[in-house]
C-alpha cells in the first residue's frame, strides 16, 4: 500500500486507476516483490512503461534491492456452475503461481553500493576532474554517452568511489543496477558452471540496465571468465546498457587479456584516476577532518598532505590513525602526535626538510604558545623559555647558522641565539625531566 501511495503522487490518476486496479502484493522475498495483476494490459504498464519507478519507489519502501515480479492470477478449472468464472482465485493458487514467477524470471544481482560513496562525497580536483564530468554525463544520460566507461589509475585513488557514486545516481532513476568485483564474477560463473546453470547465469546478468565491474584487470588469463563476460558486454552494450569499468592500468597493458575484450574496452572513454596534487590532498583532509570530532590545525593536516604520491586511501589511513592516537592518549593534536601517526602510515615518505618554520611551529604547538608569540619581543617565561627551547633545536638539530636562526626567530643577533642555547644546556645538565621532554622533541623532528 505504501508503494501504491508513493505511485499515485507520480502518475496520472487515470493511469494509476488502469494499472492498479485489483493488484495484489502476494509475496516479499529478501530480494523480490511479487505482484498478481488482473488484467494483462495493466500487467504489460507495470512490467514495461512504470517497472523502473515502481523498482525504486519499493526499493526506497523496503529499505533494500529487490526487483518486482507481475503475474496474472492462476486460470480456473471448468466447472458447470454458472458463476464459477466469477470466483476469485484462491489464495493458495495465487501463491503457487508467485513461486513459479520467481522460479521463472531471474535474479538479478543486487546493486551492493556502499552508502558512503555517492557524488557528494567525492572531493574533484586535477587528478579526477575528467572522470568525473564523465561520470556525471552517465549519470544524466546512460549508455548514450561514453559507453564503456573505463576508469583506470593506481590503488586507493578513488575508482570504486567514483563507480558507486554513478551507480547510486542511476538506482535512484529507478534503473536496475548491479556492482560486482572481476573475482566475484568469476566466482559466479564457476559455480554456474559446477551446478549447470549458466543460463540462469546470463539471464541475471543481461537482465540489468546498468553493469558496474571493479578490478577488471584480474579477468586477464581467466578464459571461461573472458568469454563469458565477451558475451555479457555484447549483450548489453547492444541494448544500449550501460557498462562501467575500472582497472588499474590502460587496457593494453593488461596482461594476456584478448584482444577484442581490449579493443572493446577502448571503444568509449577511457579516463585517468590519478594520484592527487598537494592542494587536492590538502582539500580531502579538510573534508574528513570536519567529519571528526577532534580539532585539527591546519599546520597538521598540511603535514599529513606533503608527502607526494600519498594516495586518497593512505591520507585516510593517516588521519584516523591520528585521530585514534589522540584519543587514546587523551591528547590535543600536535604536529609531533603527527610526525608518530605520519611515520606509521608512511615510513620513510613522511619525512620533510626540517625549515625553522616548521621547527617553531613544533614548540609552539608543543608548548601551547603561538608562533608569532615566540616571534615577538616578549620576555616573559612562558614565551622567551620556548623561544630558547627553539634556538637550542635549530642550532643542534638543523644546518641553520646562528645568523640564519637569529632571522628566522624575528631578526634577532647571534650572541642572543648563543645566550638561549647556553640556557637551555644548563637546564639539560641539572633538570632530568626537561632532558625527556627535549628528547621527545627530538624524536619529533628527526621523524620528519
Amino acid at each position: 500500500r505504501q508503494i501504491c501511495r508513493r505511485a499515485r503522487t507520480h502518475i496520472s490518476p487515470t493511469l494509476f486507476r488502469s494499472s492498479f486496479t485489483g493488484t495484489v502484493g502476494v509475496e516479499l522475498r529478501p530480494d523480490a516483490l511479487v505482484v498478481s495483476v488482473p488484467a494483462m494490459p495493466a500487467r504489460e504498464r507495470l512490467q514495461g512503461q512504470l517497472n523502473a519507478l515502481l523498482t525504486a519507489l519499493a526499493q526506497r519502501t523496503l529499505h533494500r534491492p529487490l526487483v518486482l515480479h507481475f503475474i496474472s492470477p492462476p486460470p480456473l478449472a471448468p466447472s458447470s456452475h454458472p458463476l464459477s468464472a466469477h470466483v476469485p482465485p484462491t489464495a493458495n493458487g495465487v501463491k503457487r503461481a508467485a513461486a513459479v514467477a520467481l522460479r521463472a524470471a531471474p535474479a538479478i544481482p543486487a546493486p551492493n553500493l556502499n552508502p558512503r560513496y555517492t557524488f557528494a562525497s567525492f572531493i574533484v580536483g586535477e587528478s579526477n576532474r575528467l572522470a568525473y564530468a564523465a561520470g556525471q554525463s552517465i549519470a544524466s544520460m546512460p549508455g548514450r554517452s561514453y559507453n564503456p566507461l573505463f576508469l583506470y589509475g593506481g590503488v586507493g585513488l578513488g575508482k570504486t568511489h567514483l563507480l558507486m557514486a554513478i551507480g547510486h545516481e542511476l538506482a535512484e532513476r529507478g534503473l536496475r543496477v548491479a556492482y560486482v568485483t572481476s573475482e566475484t564474477f568469476t566466482n559466479e560463473i564457476v559455480d554456474a558452471i559446477q551446478h549447470n546453470t549458466q543460463e540462469e547465469f546470463r539471464g541475471r546478468y543481461r537482465a540489468i540496465d546498468a553493469l558496474l565491474i571493479d578490478d577488471i584487470q584480474f579477468i586477464g588469463g581467466k578464459e571461461r571468465t573472458e568469454e563469458e563476460f565477451f558475451h555479457t558486454f555484447n549483450a548489453l552494450h547492444n541494448a544500449n546498457k550501460q557498462i562501467i569499468i575500472t582497472s588499474d592500468r590502460l587496457p593494453r597493458t593488461i596482461p594476456t587479456l584478448h584482444e577484442r575484450l581490449r579493443s572493446r574496452f577502448e571503444w568509449g572513454l577511457m579516463a585517468d584516476v590519478a594520484t592527487p596534487d598537494f592542494a587536492h590532498r590538502l582539500e580531502i583532509l579538510r573534508v574528513k577532518a570536519a567529519e571528526v570530532t577532534i580539532t585539527i590545525p591546519p599546520i597538521v593536516l598540511e603535514y599529513i598532505a606533503r608527502p607526494e604520491g600519498s594516495s586518497v586511501r593512505q591520507l585516510e589511513g593517516a588521519l584516523n590513525r591520528l585521530v585514534m592516537m589522540a584519543h587514546t592518549r587523551g591528547s590535543a593534536v600536535t604536529l609531533a602526535l603527527a610526525a608518530t601517526a605520519l611515520r606509521e602510515c608512511f615510513g620513510e615518505r613522511g619525512r620533510i626538510d626540517l625549515s625553522p618554520t616548521v621547527v617553531l611551529d613544533l614548540v609552539a604547538n608543543h608548548y601551547h604558545v603561538s608562533a608569532d608569540e615566540m616571534l615577538g619581543k616578549g620576555r616573559v617565561r612562558s614565551i622567551a623559555w620556548p623561544r630558547q627551547v627553539a634556538m637550542y633545536l635549530l642550532r643542534e638539530e638543523t644546518e641553520n647558522s646562528l645568523a640564519q636562526i637569529g632571522a628566522a626567530l624575528g631578526g634577532r643577533d647571534h650572541t642572543t641565539i648563543m645566550h638561549g642555547c647556553e640556557q637551555v644546556g644548563e637546564m639539560l645538565r641539572t633538570d632530568e625531566q626537561f632532558g625527556r621532554e627535549l628528547e621527545t622533541l627530538r624524536s619529533a623532528l628527526r621523524s620528519l
